[in-house]
C-alpha cells in the first residue's frame, strides 16, 4: 500500500505542477480562436503522465528502503507496477480538482474582444 500511495502522490505532484503555473504570461495564456480550439493540453499531460509512471518506482524505492531478498517475486514486482499505475492515474487527479490559477484561465477563455467599423466590443460567452 505504501508504494501505491507514494506513486499517487508523485503523479499528483507532477500533474498539479503544470496546472498551478501562472497563466497570465502571453506565452502561457491560451484562448479559443473564433474558428474553434486548435490548442490542446492533452499531449503535454500524457507526456507528464508517462514521465511520472517511469520515475515513480524510483521515488517509491527511496521511501521504502532496500529490497529484502526474503520477499516473494510477486511482491517485489508489485512494488514497481503499483507505483507506475497509481502515478499515471494521479497525474490526472488535479484536473478533477484544479488549482485556482487554472480555473481563472478557463474563465478567461470566454472573454472576447472584437473590432468592427463602428468601434470595439467586449463580450463574455457562457456555455452550458
Amino acid at each position: 500500500m505504501g508504494p501505491s500511495l507514494v506513486g499517487l502522490t508523485w503523479g499528483m505532484t507532477l500533474g498539479g505542477a503544470y496546472l498551478s503555473l501562472p497563466k497570465c504570461d502571453p506565452g502561457w495564456a491560451v484562448w479559443e480562436p473564433p474558428e474553434g480550439n486548435v490548442r490542446s493540453e492533452k499531449p503535454l499531460m500524457m507526456g507528464i503522465a508517462l514521465f511520472a509512471a517511469a520515475t515513480a518506482p524510483f521515488i517509491a524505492r527511496i521511501e521504502q528502503g532496500p529490497i529484502r531478498d526474503d520477499w516473494p517475486v510477486y511482491e517485489r514486482a508489485l512494488t514497481v507496477i503499483l507505483p507506475m499505475a497509481t502515478s499515471f492515474a494521479g497525474t490526472f487527479v488535479p484536473y478533477l480538482f484544479p488549482p485556482r490559477t487554472y480555473r481563472a484561465a478557463e474563465e478567461l477563455k470566454g472573454v472576447r474582444l472584437g473590432v468592427d467599423k463602428s468601434g470595439m466590443t467586449l463580450g463574455w460567452t457562457l456555455t452550458f
